[in-house]
């Protein structure tokens, strides 16, 4: 299953001039990935159908992401080093607080989104809390 569209943000000025790659490589991706710093770059989002996606925020060594199918239900990564708290993270162009359980690393995010861009699920190997449906 091969991701067909790669959208990307860069907030300015209240604004939001995005950017978007049709058919991205595996190269395009991860570099999209890796861009994200938290201030021009905090969001990169995934699609594999128009319902089905995963988005990744944040940057500089702290990392949020989840998949979905449908819209509705939401598959978050865990770090494998759970913690307590919240981490204040950039995403979207946005400030808000995470849960410090739901931060993960570059190598982490990076291999969910190979999984996800390869086969379209989860990485196994990661731990992911599904949120239930909404309405």
């Amino acid at each position: 299953m091969a991701v067909w569209m790669l959208e990307r943000d860069r907030p300015q000025g209240g604004g939001d001039s995005g950017e978007v790659i049709e058919s991205p490589s595996s190269a395009e991706i991860e570099a999209a990935v890796r861009a994200l710093n938290q201030k021009e770059r905090t969001l990169v989002m995934l699609y594999q159908s128009p319902e089905k996606h995963m988005a990744v925020g944040g940057g500089n060594g702290q990392y949020v992401a989840y998949i979905t199918e449908d819209g509705r239900s939401f598959s978050k990564l865990v770090s494998s080093t759970p913690d307590t708290g919240t981490l204040c993270l950039v995403v979207g162009g946005q400030v808000g607080d995470y849960p410090r359980s739901q931060c993960v690393s570059l190598d982490e995010v990076l291999r969910a989104v190979r999984e996800f861009a390869d086969r379209g699920f989860p990485n196994p190997e990661l731990r992911w809390v599904v949120e239930p449906r909404h309405r």
